[in-house]
């Protein structure tokens, strides 16, 4: 199954890449679709809707409803993009691009948890899978070319970094069933493949700066986690890039105080 965003509609196709159909999104209710998972133990087809904040359930060989919706109050969806299916521990994970979390259902669509964005220290998140073997969540954060990984539970494990995988901007990953992980890079149109293993995973969170430094950003937090974004990147260039685009979302937020009515107690 392929998601057509721009017209609405799935490609289903063969395990030779043959045309079978084409679901229009109008008939399925489903709207702007962009992650697609299949669960193989009931065959149901789970598509995000990022735009509408809610998840589809096709049900194209069983017996009910061909496509009911999962809604965003159930889910607590926000802007979700990627999803991925865990058929052992029977769960079903969607991942938020507009705050940066992941919702998590249980098999029967039940509500389970919440990951939050502090656990996943994720950026501008794209895509996410998981791996059979042991239940880890991989994340692909497209601004700092990293893979976050979580543990089954939800807690942080480890980051496979930009200079490790060769990524440049990751958007799709997937995982086969001999531990081989792809990573889809956006930024150069190529595929990085790694076999997971232990020593892929940089584990020490949160970063030990020098000393030195760590005194000059002991009062500046915000400061401090970019510097610490600096040391995952290891790549000066792509380091460099990333500072400029969060530079100007920060002065463009200035902008808006700057051009804000001044009230008492209040100046810039």
């Amino acid at each position: 199954y392929v998601g057509n965003y721009l017209n609405n509609t799935i490609s289903e196709l063969d395990s030779n890449g043959w045309l079978l159909a084409i679901l229009n999104g109008e008939v399925a209710d489903f709207y702007r679709p962009e992650g697609i998972a299949v669960n193989n133990k009931n065959d149901r087809v789970y598509v995000t809707n990022p735009i509408h904040n809610s998840l589809t359930v096709l049900n194209p060989v069983g017996d009910g409803p061909y496509s009911t919706i999962i809604p965003q109050d159930k889910g607590r969806f926000s802007g979700p993009c990627g999803i991925a299916i865990d058929e052992t521990r029977d769960r079903i994970y969607a991942l938020n691009a507009d705050n940066g979390t992941v919702s998590v259902l249980n098999a029967d669509e039940s509500f389970n948890m919440v990951i939050p964005k502090e656990t996943c220290r994720i950026s501008n998140p794209k895509a996410i899978a998981v791996d059979k073997a042991d239940g880890k969540i991989y994340i692909t954060n497209c601004d700092t070319s990293t893979v976050t990984v979580l543990n089954p539970e939800g807690t942080f494990y480890g980051l496979i970094p930009a200079r490790l995988g060769l990524f440049f901007n990751p958007q799709g990953i997937y995982i086969d069933e001999d531990r081989n992980l792809y990573v889809v890079n956006g930024g150069d149109d190529s595929i990085s493949e790694l076999k997971i293993t232990e020593n892929i995973f940089w584990k020490q969170w949160p970063v030990s700066l020098p000393e030195s430094l760590e005194k000059r950003l002991a009062k500046k937090p915000l400061l401090r986690e970019l510097v610490e974004l600096l040391f995952i990147l290891e790549d000066p260039y792509r380091a460099r890039e990333f500072l400029r685009k969060e530079y100007k979302k920060i002065m463009k937020e200035v902008r808006k105080l700057s051009e804000a009515p001044l009230s008492v107690g209040y100046a810039l």
